[in-house]
């Protein structure tokens, strides 16, 4: 193993650990659960937009976490296998299948690298992940490669810090509200995301159009953009100050979508 791999194995175990702590609280944090029907109702819609592929079709979910994804795709009537290298997070995902009475596939392994055969899959989703891998480029060609012509890669995602005056002044009021109602702003992420940063391309986020430029630069075509304006509009009907603070105003929130060329153009 060379010293470059060993590394990517350190970042990788680092990551596995911070979301195998953070598994049982993940679904209650704004802007990782849902909480509100009009907001499950817009998550709901923006797939069905985006998702051309045929309901029934197999979609895979790499970096599934709580099955945030996994649940509402199989309630839209595809057949679902959901990937993360946390158990802890693949276990709460299992309790909410369960409980919906839903039959998806939960298996642990690699989001950049899943250790799945070509089984069929018409589309490749992810969500809130793209930020955390250490090689986006080998994972999008990865997961293209996974696909048929015409198949699909779907990517959400956003920019998480603040990157203008501006959004810092907004991070730096949603701080003082924090503080304000007695809340303690939790610092755990950046013990194992911060040791070193360079070590994550996306850091943070990435704005969309790099997205679209890597998607691009993997081959991908009819690469389009959607803002999911209906989401956050529903989310920040019910987020508290400091969120609305912190997460509407100077940053965004989008899916970025692109088709395996296959000689022809999908309406």
């Amino acid at each position: 193993m060379t010293s470059a791999s060993k590394g990517m194995d350190g970042i990788k175990q680092r990551i596995e650990t911070y979301w195998n702590g953070r598994a049982d609280k993940y679904d209650q944090q704004f802007g990782h659960g849902i909480f509100s029907d009009d907001e499950k109702r817009a998550w709901l819609r923006a797939l069905e937009i985006n998702i051309r592929q045929p309901k029934g079709s197999k979609v895979l979910d790499v970096g599934c976490g709580t099955g945030f994804l996994s649940i509402l795709l199989a309630e839209l009537g595809f057949e679902v296998t959901g990937v993360d290298f946390s158990d802890e997070m693949l276990g709460e995902a299992r309790k909410k299948a369960m409980s919906k009475d839903l039959c998806i596939t939960l298996l642990r392994g690699d989001a950049e690298s899943p250790s799945v055969s070509r089984k069929g899959f018409r589309a490749i989703i992810s969500r809130h992940l793209l930020w955390t891998l250490p090689d986006p480029e080998k994972a999008v060609l990865n997961w293209k490669n996974l696909l048929p012509p015409g198949g699909q890669v779907i990517v959400i995602d956003g920019i998480w810090t603040a990157r203008t005056p501006y959004a810092k002044f907004m991070y730096f009021l949603s701080s003082a509200v924090m503080r304000a109602k007695g809340k303690k702003e939790s610092k755990e992420w950046e013990k194992e995301y911060m040791q070193n940063p360079g070590d994550l391309p996306f850091m943070g986020g990435a704005e969309p159009d790099k997205v679209v430029k890597l998607f691009k630069k993997t081959g991908l075509e009819q690469v389009w953009v959607d803002n999911l304006a209906e989401v956050l509009r529903c989310e920040k009907k019910v987020a508290p100050l400091e969120h609305s603070l912190r997460y509407t105003l100077g940053r965004t929130r989008y899916l970025v979508s692109g088709f395996v060329p296959s000689g022809r153009k999908l309406q």
